[in-house]
């Protein structure tokens, strides 16, 4: 059976304004998995896609893009408004429902950025030319460039490099879903196939690499000062100290935090732990002291919001102070209100902390032991991610002794003062009976000997 004919490229002439314009058509490059005709002619940046898989339906395409008689909707490529469309449909397929819409904002806003800088309508068509002109100009931006206030003082810092790598992440992953090439990237029924992109510009060029950020955590002293700072601004808003309190015991993100609910309260034996979904619908709990659970207690309120009472207590803290406007001013309880005031008070208190500092130093603490999941799936030759997904489900039990196991390394990596600040009172052997622990989850049977013959004089010795 004779092969098929191997396509080549092709030239066309086209008359415009009474000039003879060469055209060169480009088949398909299957390498590059193209599927449709491309068109280059002499002025342009780079050669275009057609939209067409034939030569004959390129030519007439091709003539028609000469002639610039294309409006943005018959131009073979999506739209601005069916472009995000596409983005809209994709993050209403995620299952996490907390922080799709904060997914679905950032890349709205870097399309935003991308079409004010480049001035391209619709932005689909964009070159590898103008993206690299674009993360160059949006690095002179000043910071306030969306909205400047009439009495604003004037603005001299710029947009950071690691901003303008975000927005190029975004409009990668927003290209990929107007991609025919993208594989299950692409997202269906919203752009009709011949309209599709055939490319993704984003990747055809060197991004810029914002320098390392340092990973910034509180010290011990930080969290004292950082609690005595609430007791004294705010006296008689005791949520907020407890809001401080679970933040370091929970390593979780602040709607998480302002988010919880009574009903995410497990109570098993003596031990008080929260049940809770971060990022992308992963489910953990945390443990807090006995103390900062009977805190909790003193400002419950009938809604189903742990912290609920945190904007009463504001509220009523301005009207003792006499500010009776700024007591009108506070907002109604929401997960928002409540998260953004405590940020708020963070950054006031120093202007280069953040919450998102007591997720690191959590996190921190706990740096010395080993998730058993993640031992499990070395042995296992699986990763984590595919063992708990396919192979494992964590019940109640698995949920809790991690809880309890996260909640053992965070007492014993935090100095007698900072846990008793933060409601835990340290063992005389608390630290000994973990290293007992440790040595013999590692089967240093040795060490082991030479700890609980420590614990056993320490027991003779109190008696």
């Amino acid at each position: 059976m004779p092969r098929k004919p191997k396509a080549e490229c092709h030239a066309i002439h086209v008359t415009r304004d009474g000039a003879v314009v060469r055209v060169t058509l480009f088949p398909p490059r299957a390498l590059k998995k193209e599927k449709t005709w491309f068109a280059y002619w002499k002025g342009q940046k780079t050669r275009r896609s057609t939209g067409k898989r034939t030569l004959k339906e390129a030519i007439e395409a091709a003539t028609a893009m000469v002639h610039e008689r294309l409006t943005a909707c018959d131009w073979p490529c999506p739209s601005d408004e069916e472009f995000v469309e596409v983005q809209r449909r994709h993050f209403s397929k995620k299952r996490d429902q907390g922080g799709k819409g904060a997914s679905l904002t950032s890349v709205l806003q870097a399309v935003d950025a991308f079409k004010r800088v480049s001035g391209l309508t619709p932005i689909c068509r964009a070159t590898p030319d103008d993206c690299e002109r674009f993360q160059t100009e949006a690095l002179k931006l000043l910071r306030n460039w969306r909205s400047q206030h009439p009495k604003s003082k004037p603005e001299t810092r710029t947009i950071r490099a690691a901003t303008v790598k975000k927005w190029l992440v975004s409009l990668h992953g927003a290209f990929e879903r107007v991609n025919d090439n993208a594989g299950r990237k692409c997202v269906r029924g919203v752009v009709p196939p011949e309209r599709l992109l055939t490319s993704n510009p984003w990747q055809r060029f060197t991004w810029i690499e914002p320098p390392k950020k340092k990973i910034e955590q509180f010290q011990g002293d930080d969290l004292i000062k950082l609690l005595h700072h609430f007791r004294k601004a705010w006296p008689g808003v005791t949520a907020a100290e407890s809001m401080l309190k679970l933040y370091v015991w929970s390593w979780a993100r602040r709607e998480q935090i302002s988010g919880l609910r009574w009903t995410d309260l497990r109570v098993v034996e003596d031990e008080y732990h929260f049940d809770t979904v971060g990022k992308r619908g992963k489910e953990w709990w945390f443990r807090i002291p006995k103390s900062v659970y009977e805190e909790l207690l003193t400002f419950k309120t009938e809604s189903p919001y742990v912290f609920a009472k945190l904007m009463d207590q504001i509220r009523e803290f301005h009207a003792n102070e006499g500010r009776n406007s700024a007591a009108k001013m506070v907002r109604a309880f929401s997960v928002y209100n409540a998260g953004r005031w405590f940020y708020d008070q963070v950054k006031k208190w120093d202007s280069e902390a953040y919450v998102h500092m007591f997720r690191k130093t959590s996190l921190q603490y706990a740096r010395a032991g080993q998730d058993a999941a993640q031992s499990l799936a070395k042995d296992a030759r699986v990763t984590e991610g595919v063992m708990m997904t396919h192979y494992v489900k964590e019940e109640d039990l698995q949920f809790r002794a991690a809880s309890n196991a996260m909640y053992q390394r965070l007492c014993l990596s935090m100095t007698p003062e900072v846990a008793r600040a933060f409601g835990h009172e340290h063992s005389a052997t608390a630290i000994l009976e973990q290293r007992l622990r440790d040595a013999i989850g590692s089967r240093n049977w040795s060490l082991a000997s030479e700890v609980a013959k420590k614990l056993a004089k320490q027991g003779r010795q109190a008696g």
